[in-house]
């Protein structure tokens, strides 16, 4: 066997297929063995990232709703207030972590902020102990709409929302309420993108807009708000911004 042929032999032998093994022994050509050895490579990971969907699959039959334990109040710009539920980075991991843990998966973050420091961009990869791997994203603004905090707490709390959501996306996770309280029975909520679009809006707006709104609404936060409210409330919105120009 030649100086060129070993080395391509050294490859991880223990794990090849007898196919490879049999052209090992066969002596077949530099060209035909690494051609082999990149087959095997894409059946391994076609077979891991199958176990990684079944791992998933797994989890997210075993795994609960989060709860939405906590609650946020905004003080926005224009003077007004606004409050919404949300799950605890801690809950989440508390409640997903031993489901996780059985089906072997695990998962980090990542994060880069913008040239200007005004937003932050978050990856989460979520890893199956086969090596297979998927991650999922999520960018916010750095700056608050209260300015109330430091420069370095609003990146603080930017990079903790952004990990918060993108662990929620990447392992396809629903939130929930404690109780039925403020419950409407109108289908679901908004969703995280559709509160943040609405909040934008209200920040423009004059001050105790949003607790009118809500109020007209009858929920009890911006988190309850029905999704198929969302486009009349944002044209609404926009209607009083341009009103006020």
């Amino acid at each position: 066997m030649t100086a060129e042929t070993q080395a391509v032999v050294s490859y991880d032998v223990d794990s090849m297929s007898p196919l490879l093994h049999l052209a090992i022994e066969k002596n077949v050509s530099v060209e035909t063995l690494t051609k082999l050895v990149d087959l095997h490579e894409r059946v391994e990971a076609r077979a891991a990232a199958k176990e990684y969907a079944d791992a998933m699959a797994r989890f997210q039959a075993g795994c609960p709703p989060i709860a939405k334990t906590s609650t946020a109040s905004i003080a926005t710009k224009g003077g007004s207030r606004y409050e919404y539920r949300y799950a605890e980075l801690d809950e989440i991991a508390r409640t997903a972590g031993p489901h996780l843990h059985k089906n072997g998966l695990s998962y980090s973050w990542d994060s880069t902020i913008s040239e200007d420091g005004k937003r932050i961009r978050v990856v989460c990869t979520v890893a199956h102990v086969n090596g297979h791997k998927a991650t999922a994203s999520f960018e916010a603004p750095t700056a608050s709409l209260s300015g109330s905090m430091s420069p370095q707490q609003e990146v603080a709390a930017a990079l903790t929302f952004g990990r918060r959501q993108s662990l929620v996306q990447a392992l396809g996770l629903t939130t929930s309420d404690p109780d039925n309280d403020g419950s409407t029975g109108s289908g679901p909520c908004c969703t995280p993108e559709q509160v943040d679009t609405l909040t934008a809006l209200l920040d423009q707006c004059p001050p105790g807009t949003s607790d009118k709104m809500l109020r007209y609404v009858g929920v009890k936060t911006l988190d309850d708000v029905p999704a198929r409210r969302f486009e009349a409330l944002k044209k609404d919105l926009e209607t009083k911004i341009k009103a006020q120009k």
